[in-house]
């Protein structure tokens, strides 16, 4: 289970805000992080952090510590799968209000994702209900090794 991801964010109150309506849930202040907020699921189950952009996240004297970066590019070497009680046209309304890259896309025949590009930059694929199913009974370790001939370790 994954309690909580940080992602950055040119805006991040108004990044908060519409992945939050995506969630079905809320958004509010981060204080731990200057201008960083956050994005709750409508069960409160997934809660997502947007920091500004150009902060890294480095091992600190005592914790985890937030310098700026000397230099910083928008793309991203990441992204995270989230499920939503939203359905998954609402989803894609939402982000094409934010002006937000959107597209429905089949990964690979294993699950539908909506892909949404958080401000252009960082990409969520958000499964409705029914994409959460397809998901559950096609990601599997037995499936994955089954389609792709993978074989445990030794």
């Amino acid at each position: 289970m994954i309690f909580h991801a940080a992602l950055p964010a040119d805006e991040p109150e108004r990044a908060a805000r519409v992945v939050a309506k995506m969630l079905g849930g809320e958004a509010m202040p981060f204080p731990p992080g200057p201008e960083s907020w956050m994005a709750w699921s409508a069960d409160g189950s997934i809660e997502l952090e947007f920091t500004p952009r150009g902060r890294e996240i480095v091992h600190g004297e005592t914790e985890l510590e937030y310098r700026v970066a000397e230099r910083h590019s928008r793309a991203s070497d990441w992204h995270i799968a989230l499920g939503t009680v939203v359905a998954a046209d609402e989803i894609v309304r939402l982000a094409t209000e934010a002006g937000w890259p959107t597209r429905i896309c089949d990964r690979a025949t294993f699950f539908r994702c909506v892909e949404v590009w958080v401000e252009g930059a960082a990409a969520l694929e958000i499964l409705d209900p029914q994409m959460q199913a397809e998901y559950r009974a096609s990601m599997t370790p037995e499936n994955w090794k089954k389609v792709f001939g993978v074989k445990p370790a030794a």
